[in-house]
């Protein structure tokens, strides 16, 4: 992997541990924003070429998670991946829909808005000092339930669901399963038939190494067909190069969730990071995430409190702890170039495969010292 180094210019200066907010973006792909702002400069000579490199971009993400090309549409983000499958799905008052307490917003507030236009009951998985108890997850999911919509790895605690128990009980009930997998794809190695996944959604700027306004969503080839977009466009349609004034009728596959043009050079340089995370191997970079984070982990837990997972089947690449003076440490951490986040009081790290036990040498030497003042 070290081979690999020479992609993240930003490690030369800085410890980076903070790629649950945003991933460092490879040179190649850097090249790639480039070479295609250069290429605009041309107008419209280039737009051709560029959809190609879209279309491979795609084949790519499905690779990445084990999914076909016809079950990827492209999307700025996690939260419109998200938006628009819980608003393709057909509510009924009685209804339920289950989520938990850890998720970021992008995930609770849809399913709030849900609760308050159409009577659809919201129910909320509690978790204790960031794990969800599998009690939980039984209590909350029965016959009125139609999706559960879970992180797959929770963004403050690091707390990795286990999809296939989830997916079991689904299954169980005839409900569907969408998942946040913005702190998961590119760094846990998910296989989305695997995990019994119904819909996955992804943003491309964290652990895909990619640029902010690229993301995707996967659904389920059977289940794409069924769906009626909530929004619709010359790209949802069968005929996207015919623009005769015309009934429309709808894609096969995802690709009828895209309305209209893509930012074309940010999946072009996603693109690019993809092939990079595939170069290195997504089991390599999975077991290389788990080893760093649970050296982390680890050595946290003798100087202040770890939240959040202790065992390997629920442990991420993100480590949050506890401290008293959490605001001033996060600055002197900054300050030393120790990047991390603050996120619900707590100082956030984060380890993707380009990082090293040097990176955690030095937060641990700078939290160490915090604590004895």
């Amino acid at each position: 992997m070290e081979s690999y180094l020479d992609e993240f210019p930003a490690l030369r200066e800085y410890a980076y541990l903070n790629t649950a907010s945003e991933g460092l973006l490879p040179s190649r792909s850097a090249k790639a924003l480039s070479e295609y702002a250069r290429r605009r400069q041309l107008g419209s000579l280039s737009f051709d070429e560029y959809r190609e490199k879209v279309e491979e971009t795609r084949k790519l993400i499905g690779k990445l998670i084990g999914a076909r090309e016809d079950e990827i549409a492209l999307m700025q983000n996690t939260s419109e991946g998200l938006n628009v499958v819980i608003n393709s799905l057909e509510w009924e008052r009685g209804d339920s829909v289950v989520t938990c307490d850890l998720e970021f917003p992008t995930v609770v507030f849809p399913l709030q808005k849900l609760r308050k236009e159409l009577g659809v009951e919201l129910r909320v998985m509690r978790s204790i000092n960031g794990v969800v108890p599998d009690s939980e997850v039984e209590r909350c999911i029965d016959e009125t339930t139609k999706l559960v919509c879970v992180s797959h790895v929770e963004f403050a605690t690091g707390y990795k669901f286990d999809l296939r128990k989830i997916s079991k009980l689904c299954r169980e009930y005839q409900a569907f399963l969408l998942v946040d997998g913005g702190q998961s794809v590119g760094a846990t190695g998910i296989r989305v038939r695997e995990a019994g996944v119904d819909f996955l959604a992804s943003s491309g700027s964290k652990w895909m190494l990619g640029p902010e306004g690229t993301g995707f969503l996967y659904v389920r080839k059977d289940l794409a067909d069924e769906l009626e977009p909530p929004r619709i466009g010359w790209l949802s349609d069968k005929r996207p190069g015919d623009f005769s004034f015309r009934e429309y009728e709808l894609a096969d596959g995802a690709r009828r969730f895209e309305c209209g043009t893509v930012n074309m050079g940010g999946f072009a340089a996603l693109g690019e990071s993809v092939r990079l995370l595939l170069e290195v191997g997504v089991e390599k970079i999975k077991q290389r995430v788990e080893n760093l984070s649970s050296y982390l982990r680890r050595e946290l837990a003798e100087i202040v409190e770890v939240v959040g997972p202790r065992d390997e089947e629920h442990s991420s690449g993100i480590v949050s702890f506890r401290h008293p003076r959490a605001d001033g440490l996060f600055r002197e951490l900054m300050k030393r170039k120790v990047v991390v986040s603050l996120r619900l009081g707590m100082v956030r790290a984060s380890t993707h495969f380009y990082n090293s036990e040097e990176d955690i040498s030095k937060l641990l030497e700078i939290v160490r010292k915090s604590s004895t003042r």
